[in-house]
């Protein structure tokens, strides 16, 4: 497919968080965020991965909170996840489009972006852009 994959997103076991690490001794995280990991109940009531897809663009993850912009991030995923992630690259990214992993667990969402990707919120000064549990990343 020369002209990428026109899958945007899909369902997946992914979270993230802020990486808050101590300059002085990066051998040390603080537990800051262990909260915002564990406190979300999972996802039952969402028809399908183009409403979640839908309410993530249009802010539903957010719940009104404002956008920041971490310096650092950590995502993990399993295996499975981890496998589609040469079709984020190749099959959207490098056609200048976005694609989305939209937790199953939780309401949490990491959205991989270009700098082609209109309507971002990050740039090559701030890679990370979040807004309550919703992720985008250059």
């Amino acid at each position: 497919a020369k002209e990428g994959s026109n899958l945007c997103g899909m369902a997946a076991f992914i979270t993230w968080v802020e990486d808050i690490k101590d300059e002085n001794n990066p051998g040390q995280n603080e537990d800051s965020n262990d909260n915002q990991i564990n406190s979300r109940n999972a996802l039952t009531d969402w028809n399908d991965l183009s409403s979640q897809c839908d309410k993530v663009i249009n802010g539903g993850l957010s719940g009104g909170k404002s956008m920041t912009y971490p310096k650092r991030v950590e995502l993990a995923c399993n295996l499975e996840t981890a496998r589609y992630l040469p079709l984020c690259v190749l099959g959207r990214l490098k056609h200048g489009y976005h694609f989305t992993l939209k937790s199953v667990v939780k309401d949490t969402a990491v959205t991989f972006v270009t700098e082609k990707v209109g309507g971002t919120h990050v740039s090559a000064d701030q890679p990370f852009a979040a807004q309550g549990d919703w992720l985008q990343l250059l």
